[in-house]
This record gives structure tokens, C-alpha cells and sequence, in this order.
């Protein structure tokens, strides 16, 4: 259990330290984006570097039994991520049809380099801030939306879920 984090907003590349109970059967923290980074905790604390592609969301863990937890009701934010990523997600009741364009809005388009879904190349169009994806016919539910970005000549993978209706 998740009593506090040390800062929210928090900066890519530093450390964010957890403070709570029963942390000693944790073993990763999973940020927003699907970034998941290994820790040794103590039992009552974990320190993590917040990683470069991680956005924002939700926290996780992944316990030393393999499953993953979700921690707490407060959303982590990430205030200086130089990376393209989604602002907003379509809602859960939006039908996403396969073989039609998604439109997304987005912050640092400027760095995208590649689309993909399901780990496929897709063709896109960035205007402003604003991302039209071509989403393959054969997309379904569970499917992986990621943007690529290149940050210093390092491509980074910031990953989402959605759920398609496939053609």
C-alpha cells in the first residue's frame, strides 16, 4: 500500500521515492506508457528513476508471484517528458474500427518518428498537435498503439492499449 509519493508532478530522470507497507514482494514499478522498471525495495520504501518514455498514469506493481496490482487512486503526472505522447485517449465507449484513422491530440510531435500498431509500421500524419493513425483492418481489442520518438539519437517507445473492432 501506497501512502506517498515524494512528488507529483515529477521529472523524467529522477528519483521518485514510494513511501508505504508490504513493499518487500515488490519487484517492479510500472509506469504509465507500460514502462516497467525492476527495484529492490525495503519494506517500506521504494526509490525509482522515472524513466525518459514513462507518461502519465496510473502507478503498478509486479509482485514476486508474477502479478500486477495497481497502487493507489492518485495519477502520477510527468512534467518535463521531452517524448511524443497521447494527452488524451479516446473514451471506453468510442468504437475504434479497424481500417479507419484514429485522430488523437498530442504534446512533443515534433519527435515522433514512427507509429506503430502491434509492433507494425503504420502510416500516420501529424498536423500541430494533432495525430491521424492508420489503424489496420485486423486490429482488435487489446491492441498496442505506440509512438516513437528519438531523443538524442535514442529512439524511446511510449505504448498504450485500445480496444479495436476488427473489419
Amino acid at each position: 500500500k501506497v501512502t506517498s509519493f515524494s512528488a507529483n508532478p515529477v521529472n523524467v530522470n529522477t528519483v521518485l521515492t514510494l513511501n508505504g507497507t508490504d513493499f518487500d514482494i515488490v519487484t517492479h514499478v510500472i509506469f504509465g506508457g507500460n514502462v516497467e522498471i525492476p527495484v529492490t525495495p525495503s519494506a517500506n520504501e521504494i526509490n525509482v528513476t522515472v524513466p525518459v518514455n514513462a507518461v502519465d498514469g496510473y502507478l503498478r506493481f509486479r509482485l514476486v508471484n508474477g502479478t500486477t496490482v495497481a497502487v493507489g487512486n492518485d495519477e502520477l503526472r510527468i512534467a518535463d517528458s521531452p517524448l511524443c505522447r497521447i494527452t488524451s485517449l479516446p473514451s471506453p465507449e468510442t468504437v475504434i474500427n479497424g481500417g479507419e484513422t484514429l485522430t488523437v491530440p498530442v504534446v512533443n510531435g515534433g519527435r515522433l518518428t514512427a507509429v506503430k500498431v502491434n509492433g507494425e509500421s503504420v502510416s500516420y500524419a501529424l498536423n500541430g498537435s494533432s495525430l491521424s493513425i492508420e489503424i489496420p483492418k485486423s486490429a482488435d481489442a487489446g491492441t498496442i498503439l505506440t509512438l516513437v520518438s528519438t531523443v538524442g539519437g535514442t529512439d524511446y517507445e511510449v505504448s498504450y492499449t485500445i480496444d479495436c473492432v476488427a473489419d
